[in-house]
């Protein structure tokens, strides 16, 4: 399952919205894929989300052409970290 999420932070209504599920928002999956989808306008939830994206983000750096090379296997800081590597 490939999952993600989305904190839109007003929608039509000035309200905060939490997107989340396998959905990406393309013509592709919109017709031609089993996607799914749920939006969510509950504040603890939006702040749970937008506390995990910071959380991942201060993972984030640059990834170095040597770590793109063909073949070579790379896992990110985070990721070892979630899988107790």
């Amino acid at each position: 399952m490939h999952h993600k999420f989305m904190i839109l932070h007003r929608n039509k209504d000035d309200r905060p919205l939490l997107v989340t599920g396998s959905f990406n928002p393309t013509g592709q999956a919109n017709t031609n894929s089993s996607e799914n989808i749920c939006i969510i306008s509950d504040p603890e939830a939006i702040d749970q989300h937008q506390q995990e994206f910071e959380n991942i983000m201060s993972y984030c750096r640059p990834v170095t052409k040597e770590e793109c090379a063909h073949g070579k296997p790379f896992t990110s800081p985070y990721t070892a970290q979630m899988n107790g590597f």
